[in-house]
């Protein structure tokens, strides 16, 4: 697929997501966002917040994440919104480091779709939410995204190219934030398959997936 032929994708696939998602959807990201812009940090009672948002199925780990003061969830995440925010490194970079910091936290040690609600809430102005159907839309665009090691910082860079087509293609100035929507609501399309496409061999381990990179 060519960029032109992505950045129609993307164009039509944002408007998708415009029409079919009601403006208060994202009320508890935005008020999750405000107090992280304060605080500089997340605490317990942010992330039930963006596990109900986001959708997300708690495991074992919960009982873990409960059982931690939440100072030392917020001594976390604070290192993860400084680095998500550090203005000396370019997006993927930040993106990396800022995953990388999250990586003791339970619930963020193995798969990435949690660990990018925080980052994102951190950085809104500049991260991305990362889950399954982006991943299968960026596959369908025709960019690869491998499970090694470093997920969300690779994510990032191909949030950016994506970015940088849009730009190039007349289409103004996108956040990272409507890029993963328009992949999200692309991914979801339901007349096209549903599998793990972007694995090369069936039955590939997903541990450690969501390790960042040493």
């Amino acid at each position: 697929m060519t960029a032109a032929q992505r950045c129609n994708v993307l164009n039509a696939a944002r408007q998708e997501y415009r029409e079919k998602t009601c403006n208060e959807y994202d009320e508890t990201l935005h008020d999750v966002i405000a107090r992280v812009a304060a605080a500089g940090s997340l605490g317990k009672s942010d992330l039930g917040a963006l596990l109900l948002w986001k959708r997300i199925q708690v495991g074992a780990w919960a009982n873990k994440l409960l059982c931690m003061a939440d100072k030392d969830v917020r001594e976390i995440t604070r290192k993860a919104v400084v680095a998500a925010r550090d203005p000396e490194v370019d997006v993927a970079e930040a993106g990396r480091l800022a995953r990388r910091a999250l990586i003791k936290l339970p619930g963020a040690d193995t798969g990435d779709a949690f660990a990018s609600a925080m980052i994102l809430a951190a950085a809104p102005e500049r991260m991305a939410i990362y889950d399954y159907h982006a991943h299968l839309g960026l596959w369908r665009l025709g960019l690869r995204l491998d499970e090694r090691p470093g997920l969300y910082g690779r994510y990032m860079t191909l949030i950016e190219q994506c970015r940088a087509e849009l730009r190039e293609h007349g289409d103004g100035e996108w956040t990272a934030r409507e890029v993963d929507l328009a992949l999200f609501t692309h991914g979801m399309d339901k007349s096209r398959p549903r599998t793990r496409p972007w694995r090369d061999k069936p039955g590939t381990s997903r541990t450690a997936a969501g390790e960042p990179e040493s």
